[in-house]
């Protein structure tokens, strides 16, 4: 009976074994999403994905244009002063602080500078940055207009 207990012990404990060498060794939080990455629908995410990454685009394009545009009624540049988050492959993550908002004409594209000199071209910044610096721009240009209009009034009367 002892001998006969003994062997229901150790098969009891390779089967402990067994199981717990098929369990991830992972904290349950990761665990619980690793069950709910087998049960989730990935045409599902992939469409969302997609489609989310589209917008981006579409928001980048029309950004890209309406800057531009408000370039171009500015004659290709405008004196700005904004801070926005940078990444530069020598220093990583920075502050560049806008200057200066323009149309670069050598190399055919939208670019922004620093006061110290550093040019960052505009496929560089993020689409939030991007459209800080085209609110700001607009805003300058039409407060400049507004400002402009009523001096004209003054002048008139």
């Amino acid at each position: 009976m002892g001998a006969e207990r003994t062997a229901q012990a150790a098969k009891k404990d390779q089967e402990q074994e067994d199981a717990d060498a098929c369990q991830d060794p992972v904290p349950p939080e990761r665990s619980m999403i690793s069950s709910a990455a087998v049960n989730m629908d990935i045409d599902r995410f992939n469409r969302g994905i997609i489609e989310i990454q589209e917008k981006l685009f579409d928001a980048e394009m029309q950004v890209t244009r309406l800057a531009i545009d408000l370039l171009g009624s500015c004659g290709g540049r405008i004196s700005l002063n904004i801070e926005i988050p940078y990444l530069s492959i020598s220093t990583g993550y920075r502050t560049f602080i806008v200057e200066t908002f323009f149309f670069d004409e050598d190399l055919n594209r939208l670019a922004v500078a620093e006061n110290s000199g550093l040019v960052a071209a505009w496929d560089e910044i993020d689409i939030q940055s991007k459209e800080l610096i085209v609110n700001e721009t607009y805003m300058l240009l039409t407060s400049d207009r507004i400002f402009n209009r009523l001096a004209e009034k003054e002048d008139i009367n």
